[in-house]
């Protein structure tokens, strides 16, 4: 028996060989029960977590306005698919109505964005409009019920201007005067744009405001670069977030290149290049972890001149 050279008492790790030794049966058993009950606790009190925004402490006074940001407007992280339409614009846009028809039929998909059609021009107008232009619609808010119908609109507009510069207007009180005259030009300003062309006063029909919009696709400055902007859903409790998503968006996209063959389609954004390295990763990791363990294992056995116990050890660690 080995003794300690400072205390003169056995070594705990001699003990502990005697203990295996003695009993390999019952360590095995214990061990085995320990690795059970670590993986149920595991489970349960150790949860899968691939947000990346985890990493960071949400105590942080700009993680608070982050989170803020995404409690009011959602997850903006989109990926994005683009269409490079070679010069030839109209192949392009059918490259992406065929591609939005193709992303709108995939479940996991809650936002899928290709153009700008009326209603969205209306949901999103306040937002990209400048904060000048915002100030000019709360004074002529009170043009608004009267935007929808041309003729009335002419009117309203023209009674408007001329109560706003009239003699009586200047004993009017406060903002009144430019919120009149606000509203009046906007209502004139809006006949005069409408898409059918401007009123006529000698008895002609003016057209109605109410004609919606042409859609608009969401291109480059230079118009070559058609995009399409897709939100899926994300499945943090699994390391690969969006897999199954990302698996049938490139399907629709491999499906519209095919039928589209004079546009070039490619996809990015953060949640793809995520997804591709964790691929790559993973693939990475499994080559080195088996070339790891067969120089190993070939050292092992050339050094102890044995074949059982390196194996074993082996064994032991898998």
């Amino acid at each position: 028996m080995s003794e300690s050279p400072t205390h003169g008492t056995p070594r705990w790790t001699d003990a502990f060989a005697r203990l295996v030794l003695a009993s390999p049966r019952l360590v095995l058993t214990v061990s085995l029960l320990l690795a059970i009950v670590g993986g149920v606790l595991g489970w349960f009190r150790l949860p899968l977590d691939a947000n990346t925004d985890s990493l960071i402490s949400r105590e942080r006074p700009w993680m608070k306005l982050y989170l803020g940001f995404l409690k009011e407007f959602g997850d903006l992280e989109y990926l994005y698919a683009v269409v490079d339409t070679m010069g030839d614009r109209a192949a392009g846009e059918r490259a992406v109505d065929d591609l939005l028809t193709r992303l709108q039929k995939i479940p996991d998909l809650p936002g899928v964005y290709g153009r700008i059609d009326a209603d969205e021009a209306w949901r999103i107008a306040t937002r990209a409009m400048p904060i000048d232009d915002l100030r000019g619609l709360t004074l002529a808010r009170s043009a608004f019920p009267f935007l929808s119908d041309g003729p009335t609109a002419l009117a309203q507009g023209e009674g408007m201007l001329g109560r706003a510069m009239s003699p009586s207007a200047f004993t009017m009180k406060g903002d009144e005067r430019e919120r009149l005259g606000a509203a009046g030009m906007l209502l004139l300003e809006a006949v005069a744009g409408a898409d059918q062309g401007p009123p006529s006063v000698m008895g002609e029909s003016i057209p109605r405001l109410s004609t919606p919009p042409p859609s608009a696709y969401l291109a480059s400055d230079t118009n070559r670069l058609l995009f399409v902007a897709i939100a899926p859903h994300k499945d943090f409790s699994r390391l690969a977030a969006i897999e199954e998503p990302l698996r049938a968006i490139r399907a629709a996209i491999d499906e519209t290149r095919a039928a589209f063959p004079t546009v070039e389609i490619g996809l990015t954004g953060k949640p793809v290049l995520q997804a591709d390295e964790l691929v790559t990763s993973t693939g990475d990791t499994t080559w080195s972890f088996a070339i790891s363990l067969v120089v190993v294992a070939v050292i092992c056995i050339v050094v102890y001149r044995n074949v059982r116990r390196p194996m074993l050890a082996l064994v032991a660690f898998g």
